[in-house]
């Protein structure tokens, strides 16, 4: 991992060690708030514990979980601090303990209830900017050094988007080939789990630890892309084709409907909210955001036939996609990661328009966003890489030809 090879001092023992970098991150984090409950004790109990497990080999990879997993012996806030959910750990968070070289750190912030209210958590590279949400902290973690990776899940535009405004890499693979059990359920449906790193080479290979039959083998010589219909490009303000213009992109007839798209996974996310989440919500209004509150009301509208008629427009949505690629020859689907190039600023009290990312979120396949920006600046918007269901392997191919920095 990108960051670990900067650890190892002569005659530094690893545990010296550890404590100097997550001591570190307590530092960063008292200035972007990117976790919870990190402070000096809180290292002090990570690196006794790790020294009690006499841990050997290379440096721990330092993993981020974001509010929403639960994890024995830690609280789920769900981004409502003084809330608490009770759960039991998933395959996902068993497995990662039981690697020997994963070190899982603590909780990141995430937006109220995953939602779209922003969290405390500011951009890594100007603190006048949203990092995005609902997986802030993890982005913000992870383009700051302090973890190596953060987990993060996926509703609407939870892990490409904050990735983008934090110019990191952060991919979603396809529904399910992350478990994502022992978590606090969205929308179950299109909920996905999925995770953030600084380089390719990280993203590949903790991919092969948790990613479901994991390919490693997949690799490409040269991606021909494919691009949606203009309907759905317009929903950019960004120039779409001046930043690819050194790509092979190729127009293709998806997405023409992306207004339907947009609604069916409006009224797919929001009424499965108010199923999953009103034994929480009701009686508890005053406690919760207006925009949480006015989802949930929107929510409570939906009904059973309208959510099964945007269930299917999920499936149907998948199908197209992968059809389209198939049919055209073409290898993965390319589009921006944002819509605009700046974050929003924490002025408008927003995470941004998750717009570019929905329709992939609504066919649960996979999405990674590649960073564009030169490093150390505010990032401008990254791409998307995006391919058929299950073709995962290929999203990770597909961005590995992409020139550093387009």
């Amino acid at each position: 991992y990108s960051f670990c090879t900067l650890l190892g001092r002569e005659g530094m023992s690893m545990a010296t060690t550890l404590r100097e970098r997550l001591l570190q991150g307590v530092a960063l984090n008292r200035k972007y708030r990117f976790m919870i409950d990190f402070d000096d004790a809180a290292v002090e109990k990570i690196v006794r514990k790790w020294e009690c497990e006499d841990r050997e080999g290379p440096a721990p990879i330092l993993v981020g979980v974001k509010d929403i997993f639960f994890v024995k012996g830690w609280k789920t806030e769900a981004g409502r601090r003084g809330w608490g959910w009770e759960g039991t750990e998933g395959p996902l968070i068993k497995n990662l303990k039981k690697d020997g070289e994963c070190l899982l750190v603590g909780r990141t912030v995430c937006t109220e209830m995953q939602y779209m209210q922003p969290s405390e958590t500011v951009n890594p590279w100007s603190e006048s900017y949203t990092p995005g949400g609902s997986s802030s902290g993890s982005a913000c973690g992870v383009a700051l050094g302090a973890l190596d990776i953060a987990l993060g899940t996926q509703t609407n535009g939870s892990i490409v988007r904050p990735a983008a405004y934090c110019n990191v890499y952060g991919f979603k693979p396809s529904k399910d080939r992350i478990d994502r059990q022992g978590t606090v359920n969205f929308s179950p449906s299109v909920d996905q789990t999925g995770f953030f790193a600084r380089s390719l080479d990280d993203i590949k290979s903790f991919s092969a630890r948790v990613v479901d039959s994991w390919r490693s083998d997949i690799r490409k010589d040269r991606v021909r892309f494919a691009a949606p219909h203009d309907n759905f490009l317009k929903k950019s303000e960004r120039d779409f084709w001046g930043e690819v213009g050194k790509l092979d992109v190729v127009q293709v007839p998806l997405l023409e409907d992306i207004d339907e798209v947009l609604e069916s996974h409006r009224v797919l996310t929001e009424g499965e909210a108010w199923r999953a989440l009103q034994g929480v919500w009701k009686g508890n209004e005053r406690h919760f955001s207006l925009k949480f509150n006015e989802m949930m009301l929107r929510g409570s509208k939906v009904t059973t036939p309208e959510l099964r008629k945007a269930l299917a427009s999920s499936s149907n949505l998948r199908d197209a996609i992968t059809r389209t690629l198939h049919e055209s020859g073409l290898d993965a689907i390319i589009t921006p990661s944002t819509v605009t190039h700046l974050p929003p600023l924490l002025s408008e009290q927003s995470t941004g328009d998750p717009t570019m990312c929905i329709p992939f979120s609504h066919a649960g396949v996979p999405s990674l966003n590649v960073p564009t920006s030169p490093p150390y600046t505010v990032p401008q918007g990254g791409l998307q890489i995006s391919a058929g269901f299950n073709q995962d392997e290929h999203v990770i191919a597909a961005a590995a030809c992409i020139p550093n920095r387009v």
